[in-house]
């Protein structure tokens, strides 16, 4: 059997920067030390980092003294505010990516022009986003959402993205704006990490016989990797971790293609490997 893992599966820059920042933590840091949420979607890694002491909290009620980390997706500005006047200690992981997406969206409104983020507006980085911009903004993840937009026609509108959104999703979606308003400014900011690991997926989804997608059933952007592979590939299937592999589905197969969400840790991708490789 022929084994190819995309060179891009595993942790993308923004994820791997936060689990190293709290695995340097320095034991000087104010404790109880709190995760905001999860620092990335992906269990394993939450695991590990509660076995470092880290409890996850929902809401910071429930950090009454010590340090907070914000996850890697980000927040908006009031948590930090709120943060900051509780005089609780903070560890900001924010990819700088999505920093980038807060300045550009703040940007457009200054402009005077309406925000549209195109992304899934239940996921902490597109609330993020929003909050950034004073919760103004719409939220369209599809070329039907685009009807619903509550802006007048001659709207000044611009447009931001979720970092790990579809690339193809997000280019119907802004067509489908240009085609209802006239003025629609636009900044693709879809990251880098997350273009390739989408289109090194498509190419290892047509060229294998099986292909496997790793990671957590709660991250977006394994999930769109997920469906992506699908449409190309009907032997597409999504595992968590090794345990999870089925032998039927192997039976007769000579290729084999993996790829991982942007939180997935490679040490996963690699244990499917050498699993698929024994």
């Amino acid at each position: 059997m022929k084994v190819n893992i995309s060179r891009h599966a595993g942790f993308c820059f923004g994820v791997d920067r936060a689990v190293k920042t709290c695995a340097e933590i320095s034991p000087n840091t104010p404790r109880p030390l709190y995760m905001l949420g999860n620092l990335v979607h992906n269990e394993t890694v939450v695991e590990k980092l509660k076995e470092q002491g880290i409890r996850v909290i929902k809401s910071l009620a429930e950090a009454k003294k010590g340090t907070v980390i914000i996850t890697a997706h980000g927040i908006y500005p009031k948590i930090l505010q709120e943060a900051a006047a509780k005089g609780l200690n903070i560890i900001d992981t924010t990819c700088p990516k999505v920093t980038v997406v807060h300045n550009l969206a703040k940007k457009l409104q200054a402009e005077g022009r309406q925000i549209v983020i195109i992304g899934d507006k239940d996921h902490i980085e597109v609330k993020g986003i929003n909050g950034a911009v004073d919760w103004k903004a719409a939220v369209v993840a599809s070329v039907e959402e685009v009807a619903g937009v509550d802006f007048p026609e001659d709207t000044k509108i611009g447009v931001v993205s979720q970092t790990t959104q579809d690339e193809e999703y997000f280019t119907e979606i802004v067509a489908a704006l240009k085609r209802r308003f006239s003025d629609v400014k636009v900044f693709n900011t879809i990251c880098e990490s997350t273009r390739g690991h989408q289109q090194e997926a498509k190419e290892l989804a047509q060229s294998n016989e099986v292909m496997l997608v790793v990671g957590s059933k709660t991250s977006g952007n394994t999930t769109r990797l997920y469906h992506i592979c699908q449409e190309l590939n009907d032997k597409t299937y999504w595992i968590d971790t090794v345990a999870d592999l089925e032998d039927d589905w192997l039976k007769g197969v000579v290729s084999v293609g993996i790829t991982a969400g942007a939180s997935t840790p490679r040490e996963l991708v690699e244990e499917v490997a050498e699993k698929l490789k024994k």
